[in-house]
Order: structure tokens, then C-alpha cells, then sequence
């Protein structure tokens, strides 16, 4: 068991020193970060959402997140119930912004004869693309949250010994 946890603790480690992405609250259903949802006063689902395929660096991430709400609720340790994980291949809504500058030429023509002018011109573009695939790793973790020591389970957690690991 010690040794499970401390295979996982220093998973952990190493990705806390990996250089991105840094742990973060996900602003939208697309974006990078994590997600929570209280299930009950003491059970949670913790999702994580990242770009590509890392499933270890995803899963380390939902379980920085679920330390990280077990010690904010006064709990001491939090079990693992479920978990899953999926790739998401779906459209990711992207807006693209852009500027363009140019010439314009006019020509008017009378009866003496005709004459051509040359302006400068600008003007805006703006493209929304919902076919942009970006491949996403979710994890899901449901996890409960105790206030006693981590058991000789393989999916029970000490959340501060996390916490700790992670900011080493």
C-alpha cells in the first residue's frame, strides 16, 4: 500500500514539475483546467480537462484538484469511488479575428477623358470555425471525503501528503 501511494505521490512530483499546463479552473466547457461538482455534502465528481492525451498528467491533475477540495472542506483524506477518462475529438469552437489593409482603385471617366485614383483601405474579418479538432483527455474522478487516515486501500488518499508532494 505504501508503496502504491508513494508510486503515485511521485507521479505526482513529477508532473508538478513538468511546465504546463499549471493547475486551473476551466473558464468553459472547452477549455483547459478542471471542473467540480458537489454530488453530496462529502462526495464529489473532479474532472480534468487537457489538451492531447497525457492520461497520467490529466489524472495527476483531478487528483491535485480532489486534494485540493478535500483540506478546503476540513477533511483529511478522500477515497476514489469511480474514475474514468475519455479523449474528446469533438469541434472546438474557435473565433479568429484579423485586419486587413489594402488599396483600392477608382476610376471615373467624363467626357474630357478618364483618370484613376488609388486609396488606402482597411477593414475587418471575423471567421468562426466549429471544425478546429483539437484532441482533449478527460478524467473523471468521483472521490469521497473522509476525515480519517488514508485506509489500506489502493484508491484512499491523504490529501496534505498530495498537496505537499505537489508543491515540492
Amino acid at each position: 500500500m505504501k508503496t502504491l501511494i508513494a508510486a503515485s505521490l511521485s507521479a505526482l512530483s513529477l508532473a508538478a514539475c513538468a511546465s504546463a499546463p499549471t493547475p486551473q479552473e476551466a473558464r468553459n466547457a472547452y477549455s483547459e483546467g478542471y471542473t467540480e461538482r458537489a454530488l453530496s455534502s462529502n462526495r464529489y465528481l473532479v474532472e480534468y480537462r487537457m489538451d492531447g492525451s497525457d492520461y497520467q498528467r490529466a489524472y495527476d491533475l483531478a487528483l491535485w484538484r480532489a486534494a485540493q477540495l478535500t483540506v478546503q472542506h476540513g477533511y483529511s483524506s478522500f477515497e476514489i469511488v469511480s474514475r474514468d477518462s475519455d479523449i474528446d475529438v469533438g469541434a472546438r469552437p474557435t473565433t479568429t479575428f484579423s485586419t486587413q489593409h489594402g488599396v483600392a482603385y477608382e476610376r471615373s471617366c467624363d467626357l474630357v477623358g478618364c483618370t484613376t485614383r488609388a486609396r488606402p483601405v482597411t477593414w475587418n474579418e471575423v471567421e468562426f470555425n466549429n471544425d478546429g479538432r483539437r484532441p482533449s483527455r478527460i478524467v473523471s474522478l468521483e472521490v469521497l471525503m473522509t476525515r480519517d487516515a488514508a485506509a489500506s486501500s489502493p484508491n484512499h488518499y491523504d490529501a496534505s501528503a498530495i498537496l505537499a508532494n505537489a508543491r515540492s
